[in-house]
């Protein structure tokens, strides 16, 4: 199993996973999906086969505490983790074929069960 939650794995087996229609632009929205967690980056180079992401400032804004129900704000951030993710058969994928996928358009969500 590559995901810990169910959303995260029907991210990655959705068209938009498999970057079918997407055609990436530096500063696009872009999502992370780990295995039960998201998180938010911003596209800052593109080429053929691969993505380079910056990690987005994340600010919850909502009062719901330790919930499923969450929403964030989001603000570049010009010291974000760098990561870069590949065009594979299965999609773009950051740590290879198994490794954790990308999917346009930003989104966060904390696991507060592990």
């Amino acid at each position: 199993m590559a995901h810990g939650s169910l959303i995260n794995t029907l991210y990655d087996q959705s068209d938009a996973a498999h970057g079918a229609k997407h055609e990436w632009k530096v500063g696009d929205g872009a999502t992370y999906c780990g295995w039960s967690d998201r998180n938010a980056y911003t596209v800052i180079a593109v080429t053929r086969c691969s993505i380079t992401l910056r990690r987005d400032k994340a600010t919850r804004a909502d009062k719901n505490g330790m919930s499923d129900a969450q929403s964030y704000t989001f603000e570049p951030d010009p010291e974000g983790r760098v990561i870069t993710a590949r065009r594979t058969k299965r999609g773009w994928r950051v740590g290879g074929q198994r490794g954790a996928a990308i999917i346009p358009g930003r989104d966060e969500f904390y696991d507060y069960s592990f």
